[in-house]
């Protein structure tokens, strides 16, 4: 079943629970999927497909904490590195 179908189907069967949210949601995940398949960069691409779906979203990062330490393991600009930091 390609990803479109997948989206389809999923519509159909929640259809009156805010079936376009979660279509707009499918989309999302099946750009993202099929950009990291082509990049190898899995949390990059997350951030920028973040800023292209989130209306009004400038700038985004992915942050992770290891051992007792965040650090920023993805960002779209230095902007979300630095809120980051200040976090």
């Amino acid at each position: 079943m390609s990803h479109t179908e997948h989206v389809v189907r999923s519509r159909t069967a929640f259809s009156g629970c805010g079936e376009y949210d979660l279509l707009e949601v499918a989309q999302a995940m099946c750009s993202l999927s099929d950009r990291v398949a082509d990049a190898g960069q899995p949390l990059d691409e997350l951030v920028t497909v973040a800023v292209e779906r989130v209306p009004g979203a400038r700038w985004a990062s992915v942050t992770m904490m290891r051992g007792d330490r965040f650090t920023t393991a993805a960002s779209t600009a230095e902007q979300a590195a630095r809120a980051d930091t200040l976090q």
